[in-house]
This record gives structure tokens, C-alpha cells and sequence, in this order.
């Protein structure tokens, strides 16, 4: 990690960290910005003595963290939580998880968070539970399985999003999460990042819900031509799961109308409609929550196509719910 001393640059370097790091590397790099001793620490304490000749009490800079699997660090979340807590509790912290792998290196799969806020209070060890990794296991072996501890201890945690579940699913092999990577993958997108060469990519949830929706779940095919489509026509950093979905079902259902519009014919009206609205969420304002999909491709059809074709119809939306849409937006 670089030295910068700027609460931005470390916050950005937190944010990407990728493969394994020594978790002191990044209290060190939190330690270094400007005025964060003096002010953010200020007044901050912690009671716990941690005796280093106990069973179970390690050394913070023997610990490293694989982030191949691990929820991203964000700093400020992290400072939040410390202010909130007004230090490091140790009995409320309790004991984290780490994983001894056949190199030797020690691995925390669980409670990383709580070693940084250990670490940025003074202290130099903490209390941990040990998992010793079969000795002829290799470090893929162990990522894995340290992935699927890592899900199973935090799917349940209200504060973990759905896109770091899948982060976790994906590293311990699971069919269903690497079948919708491969998804992303073939649309050029990416949800933390499991494809870094790939455009971001919000409501991950909308998406995965679609994709694999039991009776009629929209196919990789319209997903990919709706990613290709929206990457085309929108300079934006993120592209909108909503939108992606949405667009994907109109594509789909465009399939049944018999004047069938082109990918060039939509991408066209789509470039013009955004000369004046030029951000995604232009397109898709006025939503229905509970029927994102058919209600964007009502919208697109409507804004971007202004259709005489019969995509309307096809939709599959009554004229109640489209007069609601209209009301919305």
C-alpha cells in the first residue's frame, strides 16, 4: 500500500485491496492520515489486555486477511463504528475467527473489523478461534473453504449486502453464484469485483432475482443485448440493474411482437431520448416497486419508442397499472 497521509487516497486504497494482505498494513495506512491520531482517536479507549502467552491470543501482525472472498473495507463505515462504540470493547468484540493454512499463515475468515478497530486503539494482539487447514491442502483449497465459513457465519447479517454474499459464494465454487458471474462476465460487467475489466454494475439484487425467477426468468441472451445496448448509449460509470433488467424484458418480450424492433432501431431512440435525459435514471423514474421489470419496459417502450407496433401489448401490463405508471411518472 502507498503512504499517502490523505483520508481520500486511503480510503480509495481500503476500497480495492485485492488478494492477501497483512491486516497491520492496513491499520498502519489508517494510522498515517492526517490529524486521524490526534482528532478522529481522540478520547477513544479500550479495556481489553490480552495476555500474549494465552491459548488463542495472537499477534495482530502475524494475522492477514484474503480478499478474494472478504467484504470490501470501507473507512468510514469503520470509523463510524469505532466513534459509535467510543473505542474497542472486548467482550462486546469477542473472539475472531482465523485459519491456519499448511504455509503457516494465519488468515482471519471472519472479524477482520474488529482486528483494525483493535489495532487503531493500541493494541498489538487479540483473542481468536483457530480452524488448522488440512496440511495437504492447497491455497485455493483453503480460500474456498474459509469462503464457505465466511457465508455461512454472515448471510444472515441484515448489514452484508447481497453482492458480498455472492463474492463469498463465487470463491467457495457455489453452481448457481459462478453461473451468474458467468452471466456478468459475458454482458462485460462487474459486481465486486469478480470481473475487473467489466463495467460496474447496481441492483445486483434485481438482477439475480430475474435471472433466476422460476416460470419466466429472463435468459442470458437478453441480459448481454440489454448490457450491450445501455454501455452504448450511457457514458455513466455504473450501469443500472434496474434498467438491465428492464430493458432485458422488453427485448424479450419484443421477441413475440410481430413488427419486432432491431437492437440498432432501439439503440437509436434510446440515444435520442437521452440528448435530453441524460442519465439513466431518467429513463426508468416512475418504477413500480413491486414490478420493476415490466414497468421500466413500459417505460422505455413509451419515453424511448413512443410504439405503434404492439410491444405495449405485449408487455403484458393492464390498462389500470399502465394508467398508475402514468400517474407516477
Amino acid at each position: 500500500m502507498r503512504k499517502s497521509t490523505k483520508h481520500s487516497e486511503v480510503a480509495g486504497e481500503l476500497a480495492n485491496l485485492k488478494g492477501t494482505v497483512r491486516i497491520q498494513d492496513i491499520i498502519d495506512a489508517i494510522l498515517r492520515i492526517e490529524n486521524f491520531k490526534t482528532k478522529t482517536l481522540a478520547g477513544m479507549i479500550s479495556n481489553a489486555i490480552y495476555d500474549p502467552n494465552e491459548v488463542g491470543v495472537v499477534a495482530i501482525d502475524e494475522i492477514w486477511v484474503d480478499m478474494t472472498y472478504q467484504r470490501i473495507v470501507r473507512l468510514k463505515k469503520l470509523i463510524n463504528k469505532l466513534q459509535k462504540m467510543n473505542g474497542f470493547d472486548p467482550y462486546s468484540a469477542g473472539v475472531v475467527d482465523i485459519a491456519i493454512r499448511p504455509s503457516g499463515k494465519k488468515f482471519c475468515w471472519d472479524g477482520l473489523r474488529r482486528i483494525i478497530m483493535a489495532g487503531l486503539c493500541g493494541l498489538t494482539h487479540i483473542k481468536t478461534s483457530q480452524l488448522v487447514h488440512k496440511q495437504f491442502m492447497t491455497d485455493t483449497d483453503c480460500q474456498k473453504e474459509e469462503a464457505r465459513y465466511f457465508k455461512s457465519r454472515n448471510a444472515d447479517n441484515e448489514n452484508m449486502k447481497a453482492e458480498e454474499i455472492f463474492k463469498s459464494e463465487v470463491v467457495f465454487g457455489d453452481p448457481d453464484a459462478i453461473e451468474l458471474l458467468n452471466v456478468f462476465k459475458n454482458c462485460e460487467l462487474d459486481v465486486e469485483g469478480l470481473n475487473p475489466g467489466g463495467t460496474s454494475m447496481g441492483g445486483f439484487v434485481e438482477v439475480k432475482n430475474n435471472y433466476f425467477r422460476q416460470k419466466d426468468g429472463i435468459s442470458e441472451e437478453y441480459f448481454i443485448q440489454s448490457s450491450r445496448i445501455i454501455r452504448k448509449v450511457y457514458k455513466e460509470p455504473v450501469v443500472s440493474g434496474y434498467l438491465l433488467t428492464g430493458l432485458a424484458y422488453l427485448l424479450m418480450k419484443n421477441e413475440d411482437v410481430d413488427m419486432s424492433y432491431s437492437e440498432e432501431e432501439i439503440t437509436d431512440n434510446l440515444q435520442n431520448y437521452r440528448r435530453f435525459n441524460p442519465k439513466q435514471s431518467d429513463l426508468i423514474k416512475g418504477r413500480l416497486a413491486g414490478n420493476a421489470r415490466a414497468s421500466i419496459a413500459y417505460l422505455i417502450t413509451r419515453r424511448a419508442l413512443n410504439d405503434n407496433n404492439g410491444l405495449l401489448s405485449s408487455i403484458g401490463l393492464d390498462e389500470e397499472t399502465m394508467e398508475v405508471i402514468d400517474q407516477a411518472a
